[in-house]
């Protein structure tokens, strides 16, 4: 039974380690290290399937996570859905008084890839959204700091004070960096098991394409 049309699929491209980490005698997968796309893809978004308007380079971060109940380490790519979910965590932990620092070795995969028109334009409609909230909250900011000189803190209207702190100051600031975050995010990848590949969450027309394309074979 084929797939419905837009229904996502996955596709595994091949990677390998930079060449400084690969050459390295003392590389510890435990530690930061990177990694690079190693094929070639097609012109078509691996998001929507359309015709790629570009090719963009774009590093993105993954972090470590160990499997339940076993000792394999995968990498897990730094999407707003798993920010929501760091966030939820580092909430809980502060509230049961059970939070540590930690500061988990990041993972960077370099490459370029393909873009079209409809990826291009949430990017940008993320990324002024963004801006405006940002700029919408230092705004409110200067109100409360220009009505202080008139009047005193008694006297400052409750909703605007609210409006700036929780509101702007705790989620209003969330919410810009996981739409930050949601505009550099036009390739969804599954987690890194190995160090070799790694499976793209990717349309079935760029599936398609990149299979009758090939690979074009890594540097030694």
């Amino acid at each position: 039974m084929k797939p419905r049309s837009g229904a996502q699929t996955d596709v595994a491209v091949r990677i390998r380690l930079r060449k400084d980490f690969a050459e390295d005698p003392d590389f510890d997968p435990q530690e930061t290290f990177v990694l690079q796309l190693a094929d070639e893809l097609p012109d078509v978004c691996t998001r929507h399937g359309e015709t790629a308007i570009e090719q963009r380079n774009k590093d993105f971060d993954f972090r470590p996570k160990t499997v339940r109940r076993s000792t394999e380490q995968q990498w897990i790519q730094r999407t707003p859905s798993y920010e929501v979910r760091f966030l939820l965590r580092g909430f809980y932990r502060v509230a049961t008084f059970r939070w540590f620092e930690v500061n988990p070795p990041s993972t960077v995969l370099e490459g370029t890839w393909p873009i079209c028109a409809k990826c291009k334009r949430t990017s940008q409609i993320c990324q002024y959204t963004g801006h405006a909230i940002v700029l919408l909250g230092l705004a409110a900011i200067l109100v409360i700091l220009a009505a202080t000189q008139t009047t005193t803190s008694d006297h400052l209207p409750v909703p605007l004070v609210l409006a700036v702190f929780p509101g702007w100051g705790l989620f209003g600031l969330i919410a810009a960096y996981l739409l930050y975050r949601r505009s550099t995010t036009f390739v969804l990848f599954r987690p890194i098991a190995d160090l070799e590949s790694v499976r793209i969450r990717a349309h079935p027309r760029f599936v398609a394409a990149f299979e009758s394309r090939g690979s074009v074979p890594g540097e030694a």
